[in-house]
Formats: C-alpha cells, structure tokens, sequence
C-alpha cells in the first residue's frame, strides 16, 4: 500500500499527507479513490486495512473502489489513466 501511496503522489503531484488528509477537493480526492482502487487490486489487503491506512472507514474504501470502477465505465480517459498506472506497478518501476 505504501508503495502504492507513492506512486498515486508523484502521478498526481500530492504530498502523502495530502492523500491521507480529509480534504474533500477533487485534486486530494480522485487519486485518493485510485490509490484506493489500486491497492484493493495489487495487495491481498482487507478493505478495512487499506481504509485505515488512508485514514478512511472501510465504507469510504467501497465506495472509492465503486467509484473508480464507474468512472472506468464511463471515460474513457479513466481507464487510459488506469492501465498507464497498472503498467508501472507490474513492470515493478515505482
């Protein structure tokens, strides 16, 4: 997850305190929902586990990972953004 944290803050120009942060602003939100997404994806973690390390309760994780799985549906430029994203952590360049 922590590498995860990483990369999300240097794609998207955040501080990790900032990801972790209660900021409601779209800039701090949408990669916060990725990296939610990203590590429900790439880590064998409990949804409870990754919502406390974002400082998040493990509903507010569901509906991040429902939100980005929407947004994959609908934009295109979501799922571009994703398997970019997807690229870097399984070639291991993080």
């Amino acid at each position: 997850i922590g590498t995860i944290k990483r990369l999300i803050c240097n794609e998207f120009g955040i501080s990790e305190s900032e990801l972790v942060s209660t900021s409601r602003k779209n800039k701090i939100v949408y990669p916060r929902q990725v990296a939610i997404y990203l590590s429900r994806k790439y880590t064998d973690q409990p949804i409870k586990t990754i919502g406390k390390s974002f400082n998040r309760y493990h509903a507010t994780a569901i509906h991040s990972i429902n939100s980005v799985e929407k947004a994959i549906q609908q934009q295109t430029s979501v799922s571009e953004q994703l398997n970019y994203l997807y690229k870097k952590i399984e070639s291991g360049k993080i």
